[in-house]
C-alpha cells in the first residue's frame, strides 16, 4: 500500500507549517514525574487500534498541497475531503480542490469514481473487504485512495513498511489540540503525523514531503470532525451519479502504457 497520497485519484496535486508553541504544561508534567516519553512507534500503534476498533466512522480534512509548475516555481493549492467508512464493506469519499472535484463510492460489491468536473464516471466490480478493494483498485488501475493509510484494516503495518526510522518530537499544538508530533524518514518520501492526546488517539494532521520530486513539494491534510460510532446505513455507500454524466472504463494500467 503506497503513502502516496499525491495520487491519480486526487489528479494533478501533489506545506509544512512549522509548530512553534510545546504544549508546556504537559511536558513540564511528565518531567517531573521523570517519565520517558514515548516512543513513534507506541503512539502509532496506539492510533492504529483506535481505528481499528471503530468498526464505521467518519472524518473531515482541509488540504494544503505543492506543485511543481513548469518552470520550476512551486505554488500551494487546497482542497477538502470528506471520508466515511464501514470497514466490512463500505467507503465513501467526497474530494474537492482547486483543480478538480471527484467522487467514489464502494457498496461491498462495485466501486464508482464519479469525476464531477469532466461529467464522467465508471464503475467495476470489487472484492468483499475495504482493504482487498484499495489494493486491487491501487494495482490494477494506479487508483490511490486519498489517506487510505488510514482507512486500512492496520494503518501502523502499513505506515511502518515503507519508513526507516522514525522519531518522537514531543506535544505540539494542532489547530488548539495537544498532539503527539511523531516524524518518519522513508526512501522517497519524509511525513510527518501529529496523534491527539488522551483516550482518543486519533490523526489530526499529516504531512508529507516528496524528496524523490523536484523542489520537494508537500502534501498536507488536517483531519478533524472525527466520529468513530459515526451512525452510517447502506445509502451512505450507494453511488449517486447524476443522471447527466457520462459512463466510462477504468483504465488498466497495463492499457495506460501501451
Amino acid at each position: 500500500m503506497s503513502l502516496d497520497t499525491r495520487s491519480r485519484f486526487i489528479g494533478r496535486c501533489g506545506v509544512l507549517v512549522a509548530a512553534t508553541v510545546a504544549l508546556a504544561a504537559a511536558g513540564t508534567q511528565a518531567a517531573a514525574q521523570g517519565a520517558s516519553p514515548p516512543s513513534s512507534r507506541e503512539v502509532l500503534r496506539s492510533m492504529a487500534k483506535t481505528l481499528q476498533a471503530a468498526k464505521q466512522f467518519s472524518f473531515h480534512t482541509e488540504l494544503n498541497f505543492d506543485e511543481v509548475l513548469d518552470d520550476g516555481q512551486l505554488v500551494q493549492f487546497a482542497g477538502a475531503t470528506k471520508i466515511k467508512v464501514r470497514r466490512d464493506d463500505g467507503l465513501s469519499v467526497d474530494y474537492r480542490d482547486d483543480l478538480s472535484a471527484k467522487q467514489v463510492w464502494y457498496d461491498g460489491k462495485t466501486l464508482t469514481l464519479l469525476d464531477v468536473g469532466a461529467g464522467v464516471y465508471a464503475s467495476a466490480p470489487a472484492p468483499p473487504g475495504l482493504e482487498a478493494t484499495v489494493e486491487q483498485f491501487e494495482r490494477d488501475y494506479g487508483l490511490f485512495m486519498p489517506l487510505s493509510e488510514i482507512v486500512v484494516n492496520d494503518p501502523y503495518e502499513t505506515t511502518m513498511a515503507q519508513a526507516r526510522s522514525g522519531k518522537y518530537l514531543g506535544i505540539h499544538d494542532v489547530d488548539g489540540t495537544p498532539c503527539h508530533h511523531l516524524a518518519f524518514v522513508g526512501d522517497q518520501r519524509d511525513w510527518q503525523i501529529w496523534v491527539e492526546t488522551g483516550k482518543t488517539p486519533v490523526p489530526r494532521k499529516l504531512v508529507v514531503t516528496y524528496k524523490d520530486v523536484p523542489g520537494s513539494p508537500q502534501y498536507m491534510a488536517n483531519m478533524m470532525d472525527w466520529d468513530l460510532a459515526a451512525k452510517l446505513s447502506d445509502a451512505d455507500f450507494q453511488a449517486k451519479v447524476p443522471e447527466e454524466a457520462s459512463a466510462i472504463e477504468f483504465l488498466a494500467i497495463e492499457e495506460a502504457r501501451r
